[in-house]
């Protein structure tokens, strides 16, 4: 038995200690891929940089570690530390960063032989390809159980699929071009006006053996010219996304903006009923000391149900992911962040204002909603420059931002026991 701990760090011993296994998630570790690293830990997996060939890979500058934690880059030999016969992995979310225990916040403690991977170890994004191969290796796991099958159409046997006799048209199999791999006709999907690829998450459940199909359904035959093409499908067992933020031609809004400068999302209502926006800075925050970041912010909006709702709203988890769009699910590293409300939090330097009370006392009018909306939570550091373009995360110039922001009571009183 495992007792998650809530301490001032984000730690957790290895293995199976016969005894039971503890794992602190402090605050503000409660992001996906911290808990997924001190989770592999409690799995039985050390972190990377201790592998018996890591100096083939990376060049620790022990002059540079703080003293007394010399010891937190010790490698280990094959009898202790089995790699299950794979790679040296620089996108491990078991990998530290450049800048793990140094003491001067300039010069890093570990480097990478190829200099292109400097910016990439230490990503806290999700588990990576190879991790994940790991644990299923480890656990005699043939697949991860969440993840039921997808199709890229890039092969000419289309996955398996086969053409309904009856149908009155048939489907046209386009492979994409070189450079354009991912996308049917090469990312031209015209209708209605509307030139860009869309994003649909369909939920449904089903207890017994089924097969799914795809069927366009032209609405005027004698007229109609227009179309649908399918294209990256995946069928997951996971919730699909209730909020998604589609930001077209992402590059021009990058290129057209500077620090400070924010673009704003529509407003989303959670399942409660709660309005909401994120406001996303390509350029970070103007009072961010960070640079090469992005920044986002969460705000509450006022809206018809607020008589109806809770306030101040506690003990909701707010969380924001952005889409890696890797046609294959298993090497997508999608970014995922999130906090929980506290119903005593104040306002930034107004100690007589909670901030998640209503939007109407909180905050300000704004034009954009023709409503008020809180003062923002969220993060300076919440997607690196380097980032954006390592992974997928554009994709025809377009960036899919989820959001999400539901209720934890039910599980304030859950069989999880935490310790404080």
């Amino acid at each position: 038995m495992g007792n998650f701990v809530l301490t001032d760090w984000c730690w957790s011993y290895v293995g199976d200690l016969q005894s039971g296994q503890t794992v602190s998630i402090g605050e503000r570790c409660d992001y996906k891929a911290i808990v997924e690293h001190e989770l592999l830990h409690a799995l039985g997996f050390y972190h990377e940089q201790s592998r018996t060939d890591r100096d083939d890979y990376v060049q620790i500058w022990w002059d540079e570690i703080i003293e007394g934690f010399a010891y937190a880059f010790d490698k280990h030999d094959d009898s202790f530390l089995d790699d299950l016969n794979t790679p040296y992995d620089y996108e491990s979310v078991l990998h530290y960063g450049p800048y793990s225990f140094n003491i001067n916040s300039n010069i890093p403690s570990i480097t990478t032989k190829i200099p292109e991977f400097n910016e990439i170890i230490g990503q806290r994004l999700d588990f990576s390809r190879i991790d994940l191969l790991r644990l299923n290796r480890m656990y005699n796991c043939t697949s991860s159980l969440t993840f039921l099958d997808q199709c890229s159409f890039e092969y000419i046997n289309v996955c398996g699929m086969v053409q309904s006799g009856q149908d009155d048209a048939d489907w046209d199999h386009t492979l994409g071009k070189p450079g354009y791999e991912d996308h049917t006709m090469v990312g031209n999907c015209a209708g209605d006006g509307d030139h860009h690829w869309k994003l649909a998450s369909i939920p449904f459940g089903v207890q017994t053996k089924f097969r799914y199909g795809f069927q366009g359904i032209r609405g005027d035959p004698a007229q109609s010219e227009g179309g649908i093409a399918v294209d990256d499908t995946s069928l997951t067992e996971t919730n699909c996304p209730t909020n998604i933020w589609h930001i077209r031609n992402f590059t021009s809004l990058f290129s057209s903006t500077s620090k400070g400068d924010y673009i704003i999302s529509p407003v989303f209502y959670s399942s409660e009923g709660y309005a909401f926006a994120l406001q996303l800075y390509p350029h970070g925050r103007n009072t961010s000391p960070y640079m090469n970041y992005m920044g986002i912010t969460f705000h509450l909006c006022s809206s018809q149900n607020d008589g109806l709702l809770e306030w101040p709203v506690g003990h909701r988890q707010v969380i924001l992911s952005v889409l890696d769009q890797d046609p294959d699910v298993i090497h997508r590293m999608s970014l995922s962040l999130s906090f929980t409300t506290d119903p005593k939090q104040l306002v930034f330097g107004r100690n007589d204002t909670l901030q998640w009370d209503k939007p109407s006392i909180t905050g300000s009018f704004s034009s954009f909603c023709n409503c008020y909306m809180s003062p923002g939570v969220g993060w300076n550091t919440f997607l690196t420059h380097r980032e954006l373009h390592w992974k997928k995360f554009l994709k025809n110039d377009d960036l899919f931002i989820f959001s999400d922001f539901e209720d934890l009571t039910p599980l304030i009183t859950s069989e999880v026991l935490v310790h404080h």
